[in-house]
């Protein structure tokens, strides 16, 4: 009911009818059930249809206009958004002139404290009498909806190329506060059959999917825009490389090689070499899941090929990295080093954070195999900050775990065994899995923790992991991986 007093009022009127529960499974539609204040009130503040009817009759055309086209918007909107969706060719009415007057009548909320950019936003109860106002002008509500999702489709495509570069973070923000946005267009784009525009918007978007751990959701709606089809080929790459990257984080080996393989057939048709090389990394990255590393080797080193062919630095350091994963997969601690480091270069200071966390994670790896647990804490500590930064779920689960190991290393038994608890939760809340070569060295982790602890007393301890708050979990983790003075002197 969004607070408003008088909805609350006439929702306490039918206490003496019906229990709290009943009234709230009835409050999906408040205008039919708010219908019975006091009769002694004036008529317009007897029910809250006409309280609002009342509110809106009081509005000039140019505000009652844009008022009901507000109700498109899902989640809130910038000034920007509302100008490009809400003014059409022809009307020369200033959108924030109007918005301005429509907060002063309190039908819209600002949000002052939505920095560097405002926001609004229509009260749901609000929207919803928007929304049957805007039914009632000819044509609008489609044609409303339609500029809504051609304005989102342009937002997901300026995300996709940021969120290829140093802008990610702030781009994974922009897009978590559009994300109801995001899901409106969608919606719109696939019950009107226009499946280019969802796969355009789709195949943007995913990473974001990705790194916020929206993994479930982000394969429904790739798995619809399949399903439904696409006809631009490279569009339908982009989905297929969307629905791979969220199924092989997910542990679903064949969803991710079927949608691998029918995007590099796309790309190869298509003599996209870009493209190409990233469908190949992820074929890789399958056969490293699946511990088939001379396989992985093939594809990786073809994946480098095409993107040096493409000249696209992306793709190359991310090849890059994918090869360390290899080698730290054969236990070749070195050559994973040194691999990381050729990704760290590739990418640059301008490059991916993403890319440069893994770099992190990776090169806390090989420093830990090489039996440097001091400096791996350094490392690990870094990627943490990162991941925390970008709020990458799975990177943060393997960071943890890793993390784990680094402690346990350090002789720190039962807060290593914590923090497995820690990433153990992080991948339940995602629904993730990890690469093979990290599940071996958590079963030595684990064989090593019950040695020392006793199995009782390290299910404790992971319990206790478990149930702490993600800040407060990411708080703890750091103050585990402090190096001491001499090691603070020593990694600088």
């Amino acid at each position: 009911m969004d607070g408003l007093p008088l909805a609350l009022e006439l929702a306490a009127a039918r206490v003496g009818t019906w229990s709290p529960s009943q009234i709230a499974t009835r409050l999906d539609d408040q205008f039919q059930l708010l219908t019975q204040g006091s009769r002694v009130a004036q008529p317009r503040h007897r029910s809250l249809r006409a309280v609002v009817d009342w509110s809106y009759d009081l509005l000039d055309q140019e505000e009652q206009r844009i008022f009901s086209r507000l109700a498109v918007f899902a989640g809130g909107f910038d000034m920007d958004a509302a100008a490009a969706v809400c003014t059409e060719r022809g009307e020369c009415h200033d959108v924030g002139d109007t918005l301005a007057r429509l907060i002063d009548k309190s039908l819209v909320v600002v949000n002052a404290t939505a920095a560097p950019i405002y926001r609004y936003r229509l009260l749901e109860t609000l929207r919803t009498y928007a929304s049957t106002r805007l039914e009632e002008r000819s044509g609008e509500t489609a044609r409303m909806r339609r500029r809504h999702t051609e304005y989102f489709l342009g937002v997901a495509k300026e995300a996709g190329l940021g969120l290829r570069g140093a802008e990610q973070p702030a781009w994974l923000d922009r897009l978590t506060v559009e994300h109801d946005n995001i899901r409106a267009a969608l919606e719109t784009a696939l019950s009107t059959c226009d499946v280019d525009t969802a796969a355009g918007i789709a195949g943007s978007v995913y990473p974001f999917w990705d790194l916020r751990g929206h993994y479930t959701e982000g394969r429904r709606w790739l798995a619809r825009i399949l399903t439904a089809g696409a006809d631009d080929p490279r569009v339908r790459a982009q989905v297929l490389m969307g629905a791979a990257t969220l199924s092989i984080v997910q542990g679903d080996v064949a969803e991710a090689v079927t949608a691998c393989e029918q995007a590099a057939r796309l790309s190869e048709a298509g003599q996209d070499h870009a493209r190409l090389s990233h469908a190949l990394q992820y074929l890789g990255l399958i056969r490293i899941f699946t511990e088939q590393l001379d396989e992985a080797e093939r594809l990786l080193s073809a994946s480098l090929r095409h993107a040096d062919a493409a000249d696209a630095e992306w793709e190359r350091g991310w090849a890059l990295l994918l090869m360390s994963v290899l080698a730290m997969s054969r236990w070749d601690f070195d050559q994973a080093g040194d691999l990381a480091r050729q990704a760290e270069a590739t990418l640059g200071h301008e490059g991916d954070p993403e890319a440069r966390a893994f770099v992190r994670v990776l090169l806390g790896f090989a420093a830990l195999g090489q039996d440097d647990a001091a400096k791996a804490a350094v490392h690990v500590a870094e990627a943490l900050r990162r991941f925390s930064t970008l709020g990458g779920l799975w990177g943060l689960s393997i960071t943890t775990v890793l993390a784990a190991f680094v402690v346990r290393a350090l002789g720190r038994h039962r807060e290593a065994a914590g923090l497995l608890g820690v990433a153990e939760a992080l991948r339940e809340t995602a629904g993730t899995t990890l690469p093979p070569f990290v599940e071996a060295w958590l079963d030595d982790t684990l064989t090593g923790l019950t040695a020392v602890l006793g199995p009782a007393a390290l299910r404790s301890a992971r319990t206790s992991g478990r149930t702490l708050p993600r800040a407060a979990a990411l708080t703890y983790t750091l103050r585990q991986l402090a190096p001491d003075a001499d090691d603070v002197e020593r990694h600088g």
